[in-house]
């Protein structure tokens, strides 16, 4: 009888034991079961499923993908914002800019404001504000320079092939719009003065495929990154991220 009732009490509670288990996805694709006991914004506590009374776990949250809870699936996204600065290299924009005054140069500065919609252990999707300035054209024959600055917003998709714990290997896939404004000034050595300064302005569809794609960030909120593709972005962009 008591060992009817010490069964019965084995199994009622052991059930309960294993619903009760969660999961941490971790980075490098490995994971652990365990009880989660705290998520901050910085870290997450957790005791091992092997041993529940203790000792506790402390880990950054940097570090984890995602998190378990019993049937809720919970996202723990670590930075949900970031900002990168980049130099692009042979953006076609920039490109036939270039090519329209036979001079200046094809890179350009890129700003990029980054606000991620879904963030998962493959797949991450983002909607990103992003700018570029090219270096100034000057055209002798009209005595002017010409400024080109180039505004988009745009979804972009990254499929990420290999994580580990400070960074990631991936491609991508963007389509936004797209407005440039050409700004006219002039360098003094014209004396007409409709040329004094003016602006002109046009927009469209654009698109960016990312063939392959690196980041690493040895520090929490600060990286860099490195990108080889085709599209807005130009051929090659690489520069530093800044993320919360």
């Amino acid at each position: 009888m008591k060992n009817a009732l010490l069964t019965g009490f084995i199994f009622l509670f052991g059930i309960n034991f294993v619903k009760g288990q969660d999961r941490i996805l971790f980075n490098d694709s490995t994971q652990v079961k365990c009880f989660v006991d705290e998520i901050s914004d910085d870290s997450v506590k957790y005791r091992r499923l092997s041993n529940p009374r203790g000792p506790y776990y402390i880990i950054s949250r940097d570090k984890v993908v995602r998190i378990l809870l019993e049937d809720e699936l919970k996202e723990c996204v670590p930075h949900k914002v970031m900002i990168r600065y980049g130099i692009s290299a042979y953006n076609p924009i920039v490109r036939d800019f270039v090519n329209q005054g036979k001079s200046g140069s094809s890179f350009s500065n890129t700003y990029q404001f980054v606000f991620f919609v879904d963030r998962g252990k493959t797949l991450s999707i983002a909607t990103n504000v992003y700018s570029f300035l090219a270096e100034t054209r000057n055209i002798p024959l009209l005595g002017i320079n010409v400024d080109l600055i180039g505004l988009g917003v745009a979804t972009k998709m990254d499929c990420h092939w290999k994580r580990w714990s400070t960074g990631s290997l991936y491609s991508g896939l963007g389509l936004g719009y797209l407005k440039l404004d050409y700004f006219y000034t002039s360098d003094g050595s014209s004396n007409n003065p409709q040329v004094s300064e003016f602006s002109e302005r046009e927009s469209g569809i654009g698109f960016q495929i990312d063939v392959i794609g690196v980041q690493y960030a040895p520090f929490r909120r600060l990286g860099l990154f490195g990108e080889l593709g085709v599209g807005y972005e130009g051929a090659f962009q690489a520069g530093i991220q800044i993320h919360w």
